[in-house]
């Protein structure tokens, strides 16, 4: 994979592949656009004939035309499509939520706060109750962005700009890990607190 993302050092893609949960091309595509490396994210598309069960794609205003056909060009449909919008793309987008959705695949879009009509926002929210969308809200502000990731006791914001301007992948894979912690730590709570009601409600009446 060094050879495929040379820029990225070598200890953070070993640290990425160790991680069972994490598809590190994914995350290494990540980094790659928001460098402004596009050409290492269609490498890698072109190269693969099935799509990767994460398929990034980034709504660059020059590429994304280019990123959606070789999507488009794949047999195989994706699991799972992240999807960072653009300012211009409102239509392009509501249709691949459209078309995704009918096919059953989850997207999950990042959705530029400012930059986004509400009319784009409301169709990303309407899919969350069908589960087939996750939809997070993206500002960038002074070259930092921040992310709303959508978690079980609400919304957490992070941010990976600074990683992502000093080349530095290991800190995204830290704020994955204590993404993916946290939502452990409260699905284990939810489970807890239901069993105890359970308890409580089969208890006898004094």
């Amino acid at each position: 994979m060094h050879s495929e993302f040379p820029d990225v050092p070598l200890h953070v893609l070993e640290a990425l592949s160790s991680h069972p949960k994490t598809l590190p091309e994914t995350l290494a595509s990540l980094y790659a656009g928001a460098v402004g490396d596009y050409a290492h994210l269609k490498e890698m598309l072109l190269r693969n004939t099935t799509t990767p069960p994460h398929t990034l794609v980034l709504g660059a205003r020059e590429n994304d035309v280019n990123l959606r056909r070789l999507v488009a060009s794949n047999k195989s449909a994706p699991e799972e499509v992240l999807w960072i919008l653009a300012e211009d793309e409102s239509a392009s987008v509501r249709r691949l939520l459209q078309q995704h959705q009918k096919m059953g695949i989850p997207i999950w879009v990042m959705m530029a706060t400012a930059d986004v009509n509400d009319d784009i926002r409301q169709v990303a929210l309407s899919n969350l109750n069908m589960k087939s969308v996750t939809a997070f809200e993206a500002e960038v502000t002074e070259g930092r962005l921040s992310l709303g990731l959508p978690l079980p006791h609400g919304k957490e914001t992070i941010t990976i700009g600074d990683a992502l301007l000093a080349k530095d992948m290991a800190h995204i894979y830290q704020l994955i890990q204590s993404l993916e912690l946290q939502q452990e730590v409260v699905r284990r709570r939810t489970e807890s607190e239901m069993q105890e009601n359970s308890l409580q409600n089969r208890q006898p009446r004094l």
